[in-house]
């Protein structure tokens, strides 16, 4: 998985070409967006990714039949407009998770993060997603809230990145290095 920086194809063909079987798109409020979105990710018919000759190719000889049928469209959702638009949006054809960007959409809103204004976006965001059929993802701190959001239905859980468990491992080591 990676996350991209942007909604330009030839972003998406990179990260795809470099490897990763899936990408989360930053600040996606529409259909029509999350539309050219699931085109960039996938081979012709399905899409318009075009055939690049990265590392891909060598993982496999039926990469690309493969590769279409595995790779995951996660269309990022961080303002009101995206959580208003959120069944629309989970509702086209190649996107395959629902995700939310909860600390921007706070900001964009005006509100902290656990208002319950922000927490009845988070919920209208995850029922747009059940009436489209398609899973709900947030992004979580700590292991009581997997816990919470799992229980309110959220399936798709990010729970810490690359950055904050490498964080935690110099921290720890940090700590029994210097402890009494």
């Amino acid at each position: 998985m990676a996350r991209a920086w942007d909604h330009d194809p030839t972003t998406a063909a990179r990260l795809l070409d470099a490897g990763a079987w899936g990408l989360v798109f930053p600040h996606v409020s529409t259909p029509e967006q999350a539309e050219k979105l699931a085109q960039a990710v996938r081979y012709p018919p399905r899409g318009n990714r075009s055939v690049g000759t990265g590392r891909c190719v060598t993982l496999a000889p039926d990469y690309r039949q493969r590769f279409d049928d595995a790779v995951l469209c996660i269309p990022q959702i961080e303002d009101m407009e995206g959580i208003n638009n959120a069944e629309a949006i989970a509702r086209v054809e190649g996107i395959d998770i629902g995700f939310l960007g909860p600390g921007d959409l706070a900001m964009s809103m005006g509100v902290a993060a656990g208002h319950p204004d922000h927490e009845a976006a988070l919920q209208a965001f995850r029922a747009g997603c059940v009436k489209a059929g398609k899973p709900s993802g947030i992004p979580v701190k700590d292991s009581a809230e997997v816990k919470r959001r799992v229980a309110e239905g959220f399936q798709f859980i990010d729970f810490s990145n690359d950055m904050r468990f490498l964080e935690a491992t110099a921290q720890a080591a940090y700590r029994e290095a210097t402890a009494g």
